[in-house]
């Protein structure tokens, strides 16, 4: 089977313009890359997808891997999986001098997440992707790793001039305000931007943080889709404000995804967020708000349904209400009116539930949401 991958690759490596590599592919192993390597000049790849995600890499072979990829100068698109592996800095350093050049690439997607990459290595990436002067579509996944350090990366976004969808993952790097300062402050320079997910999950942010990330993102008026993920980021009432705040500020938003869950928001907060998204109700198609195990009480959860009950441009809905403050029953009545609604996904689990509440209730909050036609229910 070896020998017969071999032959393949020989006779085709050079005219190929699409190439994917993955653990469901045959044609993967350090031996394989090793002859991709041997094979470099001359070949035309537009299109390179490498999943080697928990292989064991080590820093040497990433480095190998690095040298390739370095040479192939046409490739538009380039998406690697390097997640556990042990790269380590030295192996990171070697990537970002590999895609300083690569100056055709418009998309790039690169998980290297769980490697024990320092602040060294996470700079010298993002200085390499500070010269990719096409780049459209970036996804970065840093997620568990030894950073502390985002002057560059922010430094960075600046120059990304034609960036319209931005990734960001760096849950679990102990990013503190200042941390989320420096990464959005090169992010509100991307002018053209219209879609940002950030995963901030399991840091410090807390309120100081949230209005830095409010205050610098409010910049980005052309955004239609926020995804932000700051679960367990020590959120209270005034961070709740300042999203709020970033909500109103950004008048082209339809898509808004906030996962809250684990931190300490309390009635007042909620109420102003939802508050603020009501202002823009009017574009607005998607709301997605993960509200786990904070400290939400009745009125606070009535108040939201109630709000949400005026969006009658919504078609998605995904709320996680579960394990509250609440005694939850007839506030799912407010539904009523959202005749646009196609989908609905609802967990008010761990509320504090009676028998009453019973499938017939449910099928009458909803019933005139005659376009439903998915709804998930964790009751």
């Amino acid at each position: 089977m070896k020998e017969e991958n071999q032959k393949i690759v020989n006779s085709n490596i050079l005219s190929l313009t699409t190439l994917t590599l993955g653990q469901s592919c045959k044609l993967i192993s350090f031996e394989d890359v090793q002859q991709l390597q041997e094979l470099k000049n001359g070949v035309r790849l537009e299109h390179l997808s490498l999943n080697l995600s928990s292989k064991s890499i080590g820093v040497e072979y990433a480095i190998q891997i690095a040298s390739y990829i370095s040479c192939l100068e046409n490739l538009s698109e380039l998406n690697i999986n390097l997640s556990t592996n042990q790269i380590e800095s030295k192996g990171a350093k070697a990537f970002g001098e590999s895609l300083q050049k690569l100056k055709n690439l418009k998309q790039l997607r690169l998980y290297i997440s769980f490697n024990q990459i320092k602040s060294d290595g996470l700079s010298s990436i993002a200085e390499g992707i500070s010269n990719l002067k096409n780049l459209e579509q970036l996804t970065l996944s840093f997620n568990q790793n030894q950073i502390q350090e985002f002057y560059q990366l922010g430094k960075t976004f600046e120059k990304l001039a034609n960036i319209t969808f931005l990734h960001l993952s760096l849950a679990q790097n102990q990013i503190n305000s200042e941390g989320i300062l420096q990464i959005c402050q090169g992010i509100s320079k991307c002018s053209n931007l219209k879609s940002l997910i950030l995963q901030l999950k399991n840091n410090i942010l807390a309120d100081e943080g949230i209005q830095n990330l409010s205050n610098e993102l409010q910049k980005c008026q052309k955004i239609e889709l926020l995804n932000l993920d700051l679960t367990n980021n020590l959120v209270k009432e005034q961070g709740a404000y300042y999203l709020g705040n970033l909500v109103q500020q950004l008048q082209n938003l339809t898509h808004i995804n906030f996962n809250l869950q684990i931190n300490k928001i309390q009635q007042n907060g909620l109420q102003n967020l939802i508050g603020c998204i009501k202002k823009i109700k009017i574009q607005l198609t998607n709301l997605s708000l993960n509200l786990y195990n904070n400290q939400i009480d009745f009125e606070g959860i009535e108040s939201l349904f109630l709000e949400i009950s005026q969006f009658d441009k919504l078609k998605q809905i995904d709320l996680n209400l579960e394990k509250n403050q609440s005694m939850i029953k007839n506030i799912l009545f407010h539904f009523k009116s959202l005749e646009h609604l196609q989908f609905l996904a609802l967990n008010i689990s761990q509320n504090g539930f009676s028998h009453y509440f019973k499938k017939k209730f449910i099928n009458q909050s909803f019933l005139r949401c005659k376009r439903l036609v998915q709804m998930q229910l964790q009751k």
